[in-house]
């Protein structure tokens, strides 16, 4: 599986840039295969998250997202 945004974002076929990169994990909001540059382990509580009343010391546990949907849910008013 390759990544999305390498796919979408960096991909230039005039300059004959084929190097679009394997995914390491598909984000846990939007579903988008991403690789590790596109990628985000996230430190923020996901909305309607039922852990996010839990702290998440261990990086494995945090939830992988893609850098767009990293942004808007660390843009949200947190309440």
């Amino acid at each position: 599986m390759k990544c999305y945004h390498c796919a979408k974002i960096d991909y230039d076929p005039p300059a004959l840039n084929y190097q679009i990169a394997e995914a390491v994990g598909v984000c846990k909001e939007c579903g988008e295969a991403v690789c590790g540059k596109h990628s985000v382990k996230s430190d923020v509580a996901l909305p309607g998250d039922a852990q996010a009343d839990v702290k998440l010391e261990h990086h494995v546990l945090l939830p992988l997202l893609c850098v767009d949907c990293y942004e808007a849910i660390k843009s949200l008013p947190v309440s």
